[in-house]
């Protein structure tokens, strides 16, 4: 009997003390608290989750236990364009292809008369875009009896001519009194503040007026022209210079020489000139026309 209740005070002494090792504690986890490896004896309370955010493709989810809450966010899907498929304004994931452009004809622009080019380009019409360009250089300045430019764009290549010569020159655009009048370019000179050279349009002899043009702009549809007249104070002493200027602008193939050649050529016949697709004539004393082709053709 005493053996037996000797065995038993030792049993419950056992219990009272507890375990007397030295506890090697794993750390906390979100899943676990401080557990010691050796015994299983815990310590303190398990860590919250760490959530990463969701995504459009992935609901939240713990970086250390893998634990998923909540849903996905779904993709936002912005509209596809010409150029960029539909793609997630969130996460830049794409969805089908892009659109493509719907392109426009080949439209022309950016006559250069001084280096006989202009510009060929398409647009798009659903971005505008402009989707190809092209420079292209002329041998003539003539296509099907016309001259390729409209008042607006000889003007607008004229006005830096003129105004670069050392004669203090300056030039406007007018339309006379009324639309009913024809639409004619002046160079003044501005020593005298007088005008020295005007110059008017015509469509198959027809004077050209403000109904044939009715913006100002290089760029808008406007009435082409086959000839020009123009009228000048013979007596200026700049006006060869002038006139040579006008001249280039009308052919591509032409230096200033042989401009100034023609006006020289033109003082000894009563009839036109041709040179590369270009009709010249002296008019009276003071007078020149130039033509994409002989009047009345």
């Amino acid at each position: 009997m005493k053996k037996i209740l000797s065995v038993f005070i030792i049993f419950v002494l056992f219990f009272l003390v507890g375990c007397r090792h030295e506890h090697s504690f794993t750390e906390a986890s979100c899943t676990s608290p401080k557990t010691c490896s050796e015994c299983g004896e815990t310590e303190g309370d398990i860590l919250p989750h760490d959530f990463s955010e969701a995504n459009c493709e992935s609901p939240k989810i713990c970086k250390n236990c893998g634990l998923t809450e909540g849903e996905a966010l779904g993709h936002t899907f912005a509209d596809a364009t010409c150029t960029e498929p539909s793609t997630c304004l969130i996460c830049g994931n794409t969805n089908g292809e892009a659109l493509g452009h719907k392109e426009s004809e080949w439209i022309t622009r950016d006559y250069d008369l001084t280096s006989g080019t202009y510009v060929n380009y398409k647009t798009c019409s659903v971005c505008f875009e402009e989707t190809q360009t092209e420079l292209i250089t002329m041998d003539t300045f003539v296509d099907h009896d016309d001259f390729v430019f409209n008042m607006a764009q000889f003007y607008n290549n004229m006005m830096p001519v003129i105004r670069s010569l050392p004669h203090n020159l300056d030039t406007y655009f007018d339309f006379g009194s009324s639309s009913n009048d024809e639409a004619f370019v002046n160079i003044i000179d501005k020593n005298t503040v007088s005008i020295c050279l005007t110059i008017f349009f015509f469509d198959d002899n027809t004077p050209l007026t403000l109904e044939d043009f009715p913006i100002l702009d290089p760029n808008e549809e406007a009435r082409l022209f086959n000839h020009v007249g123009i009228v000048y104070d013979k007596d200026a002493a700049f006006i060869k210079d002038c006139l040579a200027e006008i001249i280039l602008l009308f052919d591509p193939q032409l230096e200033k020489d042989p401009a100034e050649q023609i006006l020289d050529a033109l003082n000894e016949t009563d009839a036109f000139l041709e040179l590369n697709g270009v009709y010249y004539k002296k008019v009276g004393d003071d007078g020149l026309m130039i033509s994409s082709k002989l009047p009345n053709d």
